[in-house]
């Protein structure tokens, strides 16, 4: 898992664990006060304990919601880590949310040799080669037994795509699949982001080495400007050197547009 995001899962904790604390009370000589003096002052004071125990509840909850997400990653089981993003992701902070999708975003990418091994073999693949349609094309609606059409729905959903490669069925990460399962969660800089991988897997900007022709210059311009706005965001992605590839490509091809 990327320290770096790790360290956004618990800073809620660390930083807020640290409030309630207080230095060592100064010893002050007692001093006579009126009785109303005493009585306000023992007014605020029950205030200020009712703010913090209320402070201690909501970290309490933050916590909570954070320890339950690393659980979740502990499994290995993507299905269970999406489906904890999709039942908490309106009661945490948007900071966190975002730091949840990238962390999945990762896990998809590390779990999917895995899953690709178990989903590409057996009685699996037998399934998804008995329900091809008309154009040689997966259809989850014609896998006829229910439990399998349940588990092979459960990996499509979970973000992977079966594609047809010279006839042969192979399961593969889907980006834009990912991209319409999140994007309402996402925060505006994050969905900037994801917004600009999907646009280029459906039109890349390079196309084996040369310069997609279909991609205008202000398109191209465009991207970049919207990928720059990401890095200045400062959100961390799960891989930066991923990031700054893209920004190296998109300033060649800006070089070779003009």
């Amino acid at each position: 898992m990327n320290k770096k995001l790790l360290a956004l899962v618990l800073s809620g904790v660390v930083v807020l664990s640290g409030c309630g604390a207080s230095e060592t009370p100064k010893t002050e000589e007692p001093q006579e006060k009126p009785v109303a003096e005493e009585t306000q002052e023992s007014t605020e004071e029950t205030g200020e304990m009712e703010e913090v125990d209320g402070h201690e509840e909501a970290v309490s909850e933050e916590n909570a919601l954070e320890v339950g997400f690393l659980d979740a990653i502990g499994t290995k089981d993507i299905n269970v880590v999406k489906s904890y993003i999709d039942n908490n992701y309106e009661v945490a902070d948007q900071a966190f949310v975002d730091a949840m999708i990238i962390m999945y975003d990762e896990m998809l990418l590390n779990e999917s040799q895995n899953v690709s091994q178990k989903y590409e073999s057996g009685k699996y693949i037998e399934a998804v080669m008995a329900a091809r349609d008309d154009n040689y094309k997966f259809d989850i609606n014609l896998v006829e037994d229910e439990s399998m059409k349940q588990e092979l729905k459960n990996v499509l959903d979970s973000g992977f795509v079966y594609k047809n490669e010279e006839g042969e069925f192979y399961l593969r990460v889907d980006g834009s699949k990912f991209y319409s399962t999140f994007k309402d969660m996402m925060s505006e800089d994050l969905k900037g982001f994801y917004d600009l991988r999907n646009r280029e897997i459906e039109n890349p900007i390079y196309i084996e080495e040369m310069v997609n022709p279909d991609v205008s210059l202000e398109e191209l311009k465009d991207r970049s400007l919207q990928l720059e706005k990401f890095m200045n965001s400062g959100i961390e992605y799960y891989d930066m050197e991923i990031i700054q590839n893209m920004k190296d490509r998109y300033d060649m091809a800006l070089s070779e547009k003009k």
